[in-house]
């Protein structure tokens, strides 16, 4: 049912509340070369992409982002986590950084679209790509007051 404007035209329907965001995740591990993306590095939740799923942004940095990708080439590679130095798109169905490839810092296939908590193997790109184990954790709570 449509409510009335007072200029007496229809209101747009109202979109559904977007739900809160998630607690923030520390991503460790990584090569040398990626340690300003990958090694203890806190990624907060900034917002959420077309389908749904959370993306984050490193705290330390605005260009590192983490998010699931349903096609990172838009070409059929498949379902992914992604470590990259592009913003996502929030309105994009798919290669949300827009490049028409995967370029990216990391990424582990992935058909969920929640985080993949724990130690996994992630596809990281050393120079060479390489399998390395990171962990995506909830970060530690402070330590009480003394």
């Amino acid at each position: 049912l449509l409510e009335e404007h007072s200029d007496g035209g229809p209101s747009p329907p109202q979109l559904p509340p977007l739900p809160p965001l998630p607690t923030p995740l520390v991503v460790t591990g990584g090569c040398a070369g990626r340690r300003d993306a990958l090694d203890n590095v806190e990624y907060v939740a900034a917002g959420y992409t077309a389908s749904g799923a959370p993306y984050y942004r490193a705290s330390t940095s605005s260009s590192s982002y983490l998010y699931w990708d349903p096609d990172c080439s838009g070409n059929g590679f498949g379902a992914n986590w992604i470590v990259d130095t592009d913003q996502p798109s929030t309105t994009a169905a798919s290669d949300l950084d827009g490049d028409g490839s995967c370029i990216v810092i990391a990424y582990i296939n992935s058909s969920s679209s929640s985080p993949p908590l724990g130690t996994t193997t992630w596809t990281v790109w050393c120079n060479p790509w390489t399998d390395i184990g990171l962990t995506l954790a909830y970060p530690s709570p402070p330590p009480p007051p003394p």
